[in-house]
């Protein structure tokens, strides 16, 4: 998980499949204020597969649902070779309402059946 000022996104964690697996990729947004931590939702989070060389091989921008704060995308692994990935999903800041970026990184690992 990684602050960006006055947000965070939970931890997607690694993940390892099989070659032809979905990946179920769930993470909730929060909103940090003084007193306490909240939920933000209806907020755009961007979800993405990334190889060793940089390219994005996978991009899905998804709402944060109400009241819950969360958003999730299915990931279809039958185009991607058996390796190792990056997952990062990222928020969109807002300066109107004061919401800073903020993003969570996992690996996802796909194997050979």
């Amino acid at each position: 998980m990684q602050h960006g000022g006055n947000t965070h996104l939970d931890s997607i964690g690694d993940h390892i499949v099989n070659q032809g697996d979905t990946v179920d990729i769930t993470t909730q947004l929060w909103i940090s204020n003084i007193l306490f931590d909240s939920h933000a939702t209806c907020r755009y989070l961007n979800f993405k597969i990334i190889n060793n060389a940089g390219m994005v091989l996978f991009h899905k921008r998804k709402l944060t649902n109400w009241p819950t704060a969360k958003a999730f995308v299915k990931i279809p692994t039958i185009n991607l070779t058996p390796g190792e990935y990056k997952i990062v999903v990222y928020n969109e800041p807002n300066k109107l309402l004061h919401i800073n970026s903020c993003n969570t990184t996992g690996t996802l690992t796909i194997i050979s059946k």
